[in-house]
């Protein structure tokens, strides 16, 4: 059995020997070995983030979309961060343990998204509300100046009534109005 200090794998094993080490090849060094290695040197991590954030990036991607898969993978490396210390060491291949912190990612993601819709939705003012409030601030503020437009059209009103125009029909005691003849009356704008 050869041993490379950080892992041993039995030669002959094939296969099998490269699905419990993660496929590796035997100089590379576990994940398990490199969470154990980034406790002391935190910059050990980066070659777990290298190793993995392709892949996490794309199943982020396909559940989130792009505007929120790099935030999420972010996160899901920054929670893996601070949770090296507390990883089972006896599994070589930290993939489905980052791969379950980032679907928490997204879950948490999506329920902040959620609690977000729904305090927008408790803000938000229907816009047929909208309408009947400038209506009603439109109604109070005619109501204001109603008794002023009244007093300055009474002079109109009374030879408005008296001509008929405030009516649908005019009264026939009433003679009819009398209106001058200016340039538009002329035969040149009947034609």
């Amino acid at each position: 059995m050869a041993s490379t200090g950080m892992r041993s794998v039995t030669a002959g094993q094939g296969p099998r020997a490269a699905a419990t080490t993660g496929g590796l090849p035997p100089d590379v060094p576990t994940d398990a070995a490199l969470l154990r290695a980034s406790v002391r040197d935190s910059d050990v991590f980066a070659v777990l983030y290298d190793r993995h954030a392709d892949r996490l990036y794309r199943y982020a991607y396909r559940r989130v979309g792009p505007d929120v898969a790099d935030d999420v993978v972010a996160d899901a490396f920054l929670a893996a961060f601070r949770q090296r210390a507390r990883y089972d060491h006896a599994r070589p291949d930290a993939l489905p343990w980052l791969f379950g912190i980032t679907t928490r990612e997204i879950s948490r993601h999506r329920r902040q998204e959620k609690s977000r819709f729904r305090a927008l939705a408790r803000i938000h003012t229907d816009p047929a509300s909208d309408d009947l409030a400038e209506r009603v601030a439109d109604d109070v503020s005619a109501q204001a100046v109603r008794g002023q437009l009244a007093a300055a059209l009474a002079p109109w009103r009374s030879a408005a009534l008296r001509w008929g125009c405030c009516t649908r029909r005019r009264s026939p005691s009433l003679p009819p109005p009398t209106w001058s003849r200016g340039p538009a009356s002329s035969s040149s704008s009947r034609r």
